[in-house]
């Protein structure tokens, strides 16, 4: 993978960034500031006690940042106007593009893109292991557990990227930085969660639709265009809420399936320490998430308030270590990536003219805009 987008900025700090949140005045991590391209390359931070996602601009004030509960995108929010500026230009209150066949069309071209661009790497106890546990994620917070698939690239930075198809990629330091099952089970029933709730299929077509222009017009760019979107969709996520969403459910699968919350508790425990030593590793989960401190937080009084006994419960860490442990981890092959297969050709999920997405879903706002005046024009009348 090249974490171009999901890196430090080694230009001179702004102002902001030295002072803290301008929220609630707390210091800055030590990690150092992630840039992405959707913000122009700007350094971007996320405040540890309130959780708010601020980018920095070199040469005035930090903006914070919303994601759009419409069309799920990320933008910076003016003062005087802080609703979503691509929802507010359309005038619809939603994203124009939130269609399912340019939904497809874009995942067809991110992952074919991905299949080039990153080296996915597995082994058949891997895949048999990852694909059993993804699935047992999926019966328990709820959605199609078939369509739950699991694939590893070989990148040491804690990341993942989750597609509404049920494609979860994990990076294979996601990978080393658990140590049981347990920790797997909730951290796959997390991101299951984004595509049971809409988050994966919401922001994707908003990604896309630039990616997809982009592409048109410098077609020998194109796996650098898609790569550059996957890490900006990556480090930006789904907002806090919908990350907490996705620890509760996540946390909850734990319990239901008789595992040790205890095991989410450790696993966030050291991403928290981690963070708190700006380990530069955790860039991209500490900028799409709240900060693992609070999460851990958060998790401790869910297991309270749920009245979690002192009961057994399994973690299944040798198993876990055997399948996708370090030494397991080091020995995995290059296997193919994210090519369409038979069950996406069922899904729709083959390539097609992304232009012929772009003109149905234009077709269709279209329709929706006549509609709206016919029945002005008979109200009046």
């Amino acid at each position: 993978m090249d974490g171009t987008s999901i890196t430090s900025s080694p230009a001179a700090l702004p102002p902001s960034e030295i002072v803290g949140c301008p929220n609630c005045a707390e210091p800055w991590a030590p990690c150092p500031p992630v840039t992405a391209a959707r913000f122009d390359d700007k350094s971007l931070r996320r405040c540890c006690r309130c959780a708010t996602l601020f980018v920095l601009p070199p040469d005035g004030p930090a903006v914070p940042v919303l994601h759009c509960t419409d069309c799920g995108l990320p933008f910076a929010a003016g003062p005087e106007d802080p609703g979503c500026p691509g929802c507010r230009a359309n005038g619809v209150g939603a994203a124009p593009f939130d269609d399912e066949h340019l939904r497809r069309a874009g995942e067809f071209e991110l992952r074919a893109a991905l299949s080039s661009a990153w080296s996915f790497v597995g082994s058949p106890t891997s895949a048999t292991y990852l694909g059993r546990v993804a699935r047992d994620a999926a019966k328990a917070v709820g959605g199609e557990p078939a369509c739950a698939r699991v694939a590893i690239f070989d990148e040491p930075t804690l990341c993942t990227l989750v597609l509404p198809s049920g494609w979860l990629l994990v990076s294979t330091g996601t990978l080393n930085s658990l140590d049981d099952e347990a920790e797997l089970l909730f951290l796959l029933a997390h991101e299951w969660t984004h595509v049971t709730a809409g988050h994966a299929a919401r922001s994707l077509p908003s990604f896309a639709v630039p990616a997809l222009a982009r592409a048109e017009r410098d077609p020998d760019t194109a796996v650098e265009i898609w790569s550059e979107t996957a890490q900006d969709m990556i480090a930006l996520g789904h907002g806090v809420e919908a990350e907490q969403l996705a620890d509760a459910r996540g946390l909850d699968a734990v319990l239901s399936l008789g595992y040790d919350p205890r095991s989410v508790v450790r696993y966030l425990g050291r991403l928290a320490k981690r963070h708190r030593h700006g380990d530069a590793e955790l860039l991209a989960v500490s900028l799409a998430h709240p900060a693992p401190a609070e999460r851990r937080k958060s998790v401790e009084r869910m297991i309270a308030a749920r009245m979690v006994g002192p009961e057994t419960r399994r973690v299944n860490r040798e198993v876990f270590r055997r399948a996708v442990g370090g030494p397991a981890l080091a020995s995995l092959l290059p296997v193919d990536g994210l090519a369409a297969g038979p069950d996406d050709r069922r899904a729709g999920l083959v390539r097609g003219s992304w232009k012929s997405a772009l003109l149905a879903s234009a077709l269709g706002i279209v329709l929706l805009a006549l509609l709206f005046l016919l029945v002005g024009v008979l109200l009046s009348s």
